[in-house]
């Protein structure tokens, strides 16, 4: 049976102590009301699944017999000479279990509880060896420690390195025991396992393609067998969590539409910390069409400049739009998908770092229900947008260095309906004294911004605004072309289409 859910809804279990909320003030430590809460504020509004992230996978948040809390922080204490354990650790110790009072909930809720581990979660380990903060007791484990050897590379501590080698049968061990302990002891509907979290787990010179295919084929079959030997009633659902760039999943091992043969019944794919609109869904949702899938949009859809040097949520970002939202849910729903997948859905509230500029405030959850309904999608305005992301090799940012400078950029999976009224282009730039280009959407010239004389052309500050006329838009991919006539040097941050339609 195909899985039925259209709304999955992740907690990261981090946020807690994160972001200032409703339910812990800042400064607090986690308590287990606040756990409770974070699952109570998502009740009543259309989510299926309720999925818990506990941790950074390396530091089992329940009470686990292969790593018990007692014996963890033993460990800490001694390696790290850490006074006190953070909130979350200091549960455990009190007797506190996370994972049972997370099902618990779920089931006073009505909602289905899921685990989610992550497989190779890279965050903080390049500290190792040199400090204990908070958040690194739920990174830094013995096992971790005390075995570089099955580190990707021992020589860097890049994101891309520091994770463990999944070609060691030892490390694929450490996580199943988790897992088992999980399908054994709790009352989950469904386990998800996240490879999103790095999405880096083998030495690459060392293995090939079909090498890598079976040892993540058998361990995910392992795992299918579990929850099929552990299920006491019904289906116990298994998701696998993956990168939205299809070229990385040879990379870890990933034939999807063997791993739906195997049983996995639902992928989650995951442009990582981003809501985007430039997948290429249609050929994701034909891997495996007897598969439930799924896409992940999250609070931002456009990360700005770092405010300090302190680390972790130091930078701005955009937030993702209640209209942003309805669009990219519509293109999901659109490309043949199953639903989608919610991820850092609760950082609209305070959280990071205190220089920090923008507005904060509660989570839009009023706008959950909605998308599940497509004929109330269909009726929105819509917004199309490009972000600028921490990859290198994305489009943005995009900087317009030389005279002449010719840019290409292409907004994917546009909709056109009966009742659009009018079509409004921004593009965010970094220097105010910029905007002397010439453009061309889908091959029309549409302004020249210099020109003060080309009617619904303004210049606001950092934001270019011009308004397109009807005919030029087209269904699907629509391109845009810029040529800077600028002397000064600026940098394409964001770009925006909104389609905008009588009510």
């Amino acid at each position: 049976m195909k899985a039925p859910f259209k709304i999955l809804y992740s907690n990261d279990l981090t946020h807690i102590e994160c972001c200032v909320s409703p339910y812990r003030r800042r400064g607090e430590t986690f308590r287990g009301e606040m756990l409770n809460a974070s699952v109570y504020e998502t009740a009543g509004l259309g989510i299926d699944v309720h999925i818990l992230q506990p941790g950074m996978g390396w530091v089992p948040l329940w009470q686990s017999k292969s790593l018990p809390p007692e014996k963890h922080w033993e460990w800490t204490q001694k390696t790290y000479h850490v006074e006190k354990p953070n909130g979350y650790i200091q549960y455990l110790l009190d007797g506190g279990d996370i994972v049972a009072d997370f099902t618990k909930c779920c089931r006073e809720k009505q909602l289905m509880p899921f685990i989610s581990l992550r497989m190779n979660d890279n965050h903080h380990l390049d500290k190792i060896k040199q400090t204990m903060a908070d958040y690194t007791q739920l990174s830094f484990c013995k096992f971790y420690y005390d075995h570089p050897e099955y580190r990707l590379e021992t020589a860097t501590s890049s994101f891309r390195d520091r994770g463990q080698n999944w070609a060691v049968p030892a490390v694929r061990e450490y996580k199943f025991n988790f897992i088992r302990e999980l399908c054994e002891n709790y009352d989950i509907d469904g386990i998800e396992l996240d490879f999103m979290r790095a999405p880096y787990l083998f030495r690459s010179f060392e293995t090939t393609s079909e090498q890598r295919e079976e040892i993540m084929t058998e361990f995910i079959a392992r795992v299918r067998r579990l929850l099929d030997e552990t299920a006491t009633e019904g289906r116990r659902w298994l998701c696998v969590k993956l990168p939205i760039d299809c070229c990385l999943l040879d990379s870890i091992g990933m034939n999807v539409s063997r791993l739906a043969d195997t049983g996995v019944d639902m992928f989650n794919w995951s442009y990582s910390y981003y809501t985007a609109q430039d997948g290429d869904l249609a050929f994701i949702r034909r891997l495996a069409p007897q598969a439930a899938m799924y896409v992940e949009m999250t609070s931002c859809s456009s990360l700005g400049r770092a405010v300090d040097r302190a680390p972790g949520d130091n930078y701005e970002f955009m937030k993702t739009s209640t209209e942003q939202f309805y669009t990219t849910a519509e293109s999901i729903y659109d490309a043949g998908m199953d639903g989608v997948s919610l991820f850092n859905f609760v950082y609209y509230r305070e959280h990071g770092s205190a220089g920090k500029r923008g507005a904060v405030g509660e989570p839009p959850f009023e706008i959950i229900h909605n998308l599940r309904d497509r004929e109330f999608l269909s009726r929105q305005n819509h917004c199309y947008f490009i972000g600028s992301h921490w990859q290198d090799d994305g489009p943005l940012p995009k900087a317009m260095m030389l005279l002449g400078q010719y840019v290409n950029f292409m907004l994917q999976n546009v909709v056109l309906a009966n009742g659009t009224t009018q079509a409004l282009l921004k593009v965010h730039i970094n220097n105010p004294e910029a905007g002397n280009w010439e453009a061309w959407f889908n091959d029309h010239p549409v302004f020249k911004a210099k020109d003060s004389s080309v009617s619904g052309t303004s210049i606001d500050g950092k934001v270019l605004i011009w308004d397109i006329p009807l005919e030029f838009l087209v269904t699907g991919d629509n391109n845009i072309e810029f040529r800077s006539e600028d002397i000064v040097l600026s940098v394409i941050d964001y770009i925006e289409l909104t389609i905008r339609r009588k009510k």
